[in-house]
Parts: structure tokens; sequence; C-alpha cells
């Protein structure tokens, strides 16, 4: 039998680099300058995987939709941080279409 595909959990507060309680205006402030720091056209300090998974946890923190259905109610932000599940194989094919 085959391997179960591979999991990981990405905090994505953390990738933006701000607290599970920040406000939108904040949510939306990190995003920009990561953004300009990390995008391919920055000849100094571009990461391409880095930018794409800026933009994946800007499109989720930014969609309060998006966010409350993926979050578990049991898994406060304030207690323990969002973990969300994503599966690997998922996350590549994503990346690849992103541009």
């Amino acid at each position: 039998m085959g391997a179960a595909p591979a999991r990981s959990f990405i905090n994505y507060y953390r990738v933006l680099q701000i607290s599970a309680e920040a406000e939108p205006e904040t949510i939306h402030c990190a995003y920009r300058i990561l953004a300009m720091r990390y995008h391919p056209d920055n000849p100094q300090t571009a990461d391409q995987s880095k930018f794409i998974l800026i933009n994946r946890a800007y499109d989720i923190l930014s969609d309060p939709h998006m966010t409350s259905s993926m979050f578990n109610k049991k898994n406060s932000p304030k207690t323990s941080g969002p973990r969300l599940l994503v599966k690997a194989q998922n996350r590549k094919a994503n990346d690849a279409s992103a541009f």
C-alpha cells in the first residue's frame, strides 16, 4: 500500500509576522511590506516561494468567510493560534498556477 499524502500545518499569522488578534488594517499593512520585500522583481531580496506564501496568507486572513470556515472553533486564535491544514500536494499545484 502507498504512503498517506504528506500534510503540513501553516500558521498564516506567523507568515505575515502579526498577532492572531490583528485588525484588518494591520493584516493589509504587513502583507504590503512583506510582498514588496519578497516580490520576484525585487533584485535584492526576491524570494518567489515566500512571496507566494505571503499572498496565500493574505488571501485567507483578509477573507472573514474563508478564515472562519477554516479555523477549528475549539482552536481559538487567542489560546493556541490558528493552524491550517494544507495538503502538500495541493499546495504545490496552487503555487504553480499562481502565475
